[in-house]
């Protein structure tokens, strides 16, 4: 890529620098929702299996 002179080395690296951010953002809110679930038994919240899987995917990885 920084040896190819087609290639824009700054607009590639933005693109990835956000697709990152997005990915932070995104595990940050699994990492709240696995809190919320931890905490759950202490405060009698339960997630529905729709709440379930909205959170963590069909298969049980974040979406």
């Amino acid at each position: 890529m920084l040896d190819d002179a087609g290639t824009d080395a700054r607009d590639h690296l933005r693109h990835r620098g956000a697709q990152l951010t997005e990915r932070i953002a995104r595990l940050q809110e699994t990492v709240s929702a696995v809190d919320r679930l931890m905490e759950a038994p202490a405060t009698g919240m339960r997630l529905s299996p729709e709440e379930q899987i909205a959170i963590f995917g069909d298969d049980g990885r974040p979406s």
